[in-house]
């Protein structure tokens, strides 16, 4: 309601100088893992890697930087299709944030799987070619927010990357 948006509203709004507010409504996704991906590798640029960081649960222990994920590297065909898994740098992750019917919690994980991978290879193709489809429907470089449950992928926020160039070298 500042003055500069509501002249702004009026000037390319025409008559409706009130805007709608919008509202989403979004379910809580009870992730197996979850996490980042990005569309090109986000330090080099190189435009033929997708950079996926992951983790058991819920991510927001990774988004609030609290916690090492696992770190891949997918490689991508000139089809765009994943071809092979470059790197895979494995953290060890003792607990999770799950879902539960009194609110989400932190679970200790089992000591068998802490030093597990959070994603099969199947789940990073997957990861890999949603992430370059993305990049394409969008025109640019993308960074997602994604979860997977016991049924599918789920893509929760997509953003353009900024500050890095695509490259092909």
């Amino acid at each position: 309601w500042q003055q500069r948006v509501l002249q702004y509203s009026v000037e390319r709004g025409g008559d409706h100088a009130v805007p709608s507010m919008a509202v989403v409504i979004q379910s809580m996704v009870n992730a197996l893992a979850s996490g980042v991906a990005y569309s090109i590798h986000p330090v080099t640029g190189r435009s033929f890697y997708v950079a996926v960081n992951a983790l058991p649960g819920l991510a927001a222990p990774l988004v609030d930087g609290h916690v090492t994920p696992d770190s891949y590297v997918v490689q991508i065909g000139t089809d765009q299709r994943p071809v092979w898994i470059r790197r895979r740098t494995l953290a060890n992750k003792a607990q999770r944030l799950i879902v539960t019917n009194d609110g989400l919690r932190y679970d200790a994980m089992p000591e068998s799987t802490q030093s597990k991978s959070s994603l099969s290879d199947e789940q990073l193709f997957e990861l890999g070619a949603m992430a370059k489809k993305i990049e394409q429907a969008l025109g640019h470089p993308v960074d997602l927010e994604w979860a997977i449950d016991a049924h599918q992928l789920w893509v929760l926020q997509a953003r353009p990357i900024t500050g890095v160039r695509p490259s092909s070298e």
